[in-house]
């Protein structure tokens, strides 16, 4: 019998929560006790199921540093996921893999009924991403279907100097109407992606990822393996064509910065929530394709190793453990983590600017107590009557709801329809906004109620019943506890 199956069994003889608490508290009251008369340290445990140490820090299980996924080592990596953007199909010609990358422009949706017009590739942005093996040789056939000349540049690729994509350096542009072909061997294993060398296309969006897999998966293996591409686009208002000549971000608010924060073409919150069980070992891939701005990315919850960026996968020797990573322009990293603590969490960007969406210069006034705000309250005939609170418009900041859009029904019909939201919180789209996305990590019968099932849920159900059972995971965990001290005492 498998440890999955016996946890689900346990799961499913558990009696209610009152009762698990009980247990948990004299499962504690034990492990204590035996503490004191040996020197089995609790942190020296780490547990795939409950937040745990895992130390000492030089050990291969510190904060879950090797400590593998579920599935065996020695077999080929798990396919790659990038939630909103669909895979590049290809073709087997000639002993190679040949794929057909269509540039043109694109129209994306950037949540429900807010669009922009973009360039992208295969009618994608960002564009379709494309996957390999190491070893494969590619043949990359570039179609230019827009008004514009393009090159693509093959970002973190050892290939021949002339396909590297830089106009006039190593190739001529491709004009509109035109095809080129690049033909090349992978031998080099990691994360890299594909993006225009010419400014326009480059601030219009166009870029994809690259994933060149090992022939056999990296140790520890994963068990999901999910890319995430964000970008930046500045929108005027009542326009939906990217604004190429908003070159600079800037706190001056005469001047529109980039105020459209994507993650895979969308913003939060209508950006797909990755999924996965409770005990897997995950990889995040980020690609940060901003025209100025780096990103300090951090998931909620969860601490995790950098294993990886655009030069290739990285010794365990060079790993570092981070709680938020600082991602410059251009650059990619490879996060890596044991999903041990079950509930919704945010992915978000920390810069304060990259929580919005359509951030706009203030159009009103922004006051300070004691100031003279007469001049604001004039009702104008040819304007709508202004009813002003005045206790509230005296305060520093002038409180404006910001924290709430006024979404229609329509809207949030939309924003709920994904599978992968099955079961979360009601309003949980408040706290998802700009550069943002969640993590879901669900026991493997909730995973299996969202993810696998037509069963209705109702909103709320799969996140108050992780809550609910927190007691039994505590159990749980403090018998694993037990367990590896009785198996560390007999081993003396």
């Amino acid at each position: 019998m498998t440890a999955q199956s016996t946890r689900r069994q346990f799961l499913q003889s558990t009696a209610a929560a009152g009762v698990l608490s009980a247990g948990a508290a004299a499962a504690h009251a034990h492990v204590q006790a035996d503490a004191e008369t040996d020197d089995f340290d609790e942190f020296s445990y780490f547990s795939r199921y409950y937040p745990s140490y895992g130390g000492p820090e030089d050990s291969d299980t510190y904060m879950g540093k090797l400590v593998p996924g579920l599935r065996p080592t020695g077999l080929p990596p798990v396919p790659v996921i990038q939630p909103d953007i669909p895979r590049m199909a290809w073709t087997w010609e000639d002993g190679m893999k040949v794929f057909r990358l269509f540039v043109e422009p694109v129209r994306r949706e950037l949540y429900p009924g807010r669009w922009i017009d973009l360039y992208g590739v295969n009618g994608s942005v960002p564009g379709e991403f494309i996957e390999v093996t190491l070893g494969d040789t590619t043949r990359m056939v570039l179609h230019n279907h827009l008004a514009d000349p393009i090159t693509l540049h093959w970002h973190g690729a050892e290939l021949p100097v002339d396909l590297d994509g830089v106009p006039g350096v190593t190739t001529r542009p491709i004009l509109p109407g035109e095809t080129f072909v690049y033909t090349w061997r992978w031998k080099t294993a990691g994360t890299f992606f594909y993006h225009a060398h010419i400014a326009l296309p480059e601030i219009m969006g166009l870029a994809g990822y690259i994933i060149v897999q090992p022939r056999v998966a990296w140790d520890p293996p994963v068990d999901r393996d999910f890319l995430l591409l964000t970008q930046s686009f500045a929108l005027l208002p009542a326009n939906t064509v990217a604004n190429n000549y908003r070159r600079h971000e800037t706190t001056d608010t005469r001047f529109f910065p980039w105020n459209w924060q994507t993650i895979n073409g969308r913003v939060g919150p209508y950006t797909t929530p990755l999924v996965c069980k409770l005990g897997e070992r995950i990889r995040v891939r980020i690609v940060n394709y901003t025209p100025l701005a780096p990103r300090s990315f951090r998931f909620n919850g969860y601490p995790y190793w950098i294993t990886g960026n655009e030069g290739a996968h990285e010794p365990f020797s060079s790993w570092k453990l981070r709680g938020s990573t600082k991602v410059g322009i251009a650059q990619s990293w490879d996060w890596e983590f044991i999903a041990n603590n079950p509930g919704d969490w945010l992915m978000h960007d920390e810069i304060m600017q990259h929580k919005l969406n359509h951030s706009q210069p203030p159009m009103g006034p922004r006051s300070r107590a004691g100031d003279d705000i007469s001049r604001y309250k004039a009702n104008l005939e040819d304007r709508p009557p202004a009813h002003l609170n005045d206790d509230l418009y005296d305060r520093p900041g002038y409180p404006r709801n910001l924290y709430q859009i006024n979404w229609t029904p329509e809207q949030l019909a939309k924003l709920n329809a994904k599978r992968e939201l099955r079961g979360i919180r009601p309003n949980w789209y408040m706290g998802v906004d700009g550069c943002s996305t969640m993590i879901r990590v669900l026991p493997d019968d909730l995973y299996d109620l969202v993810m696998n099932s037509d069963e209705p849920v109702a909103p709320g159900f799969v996140s108050e019943e992780i809550v609910r059972r927190r007691p039994l995971y505590e159990r749980m965990y403090l018998e694993e506890l037990a367990a590896a001290r009785n198996k560390a005492q007999s081993s003396r």
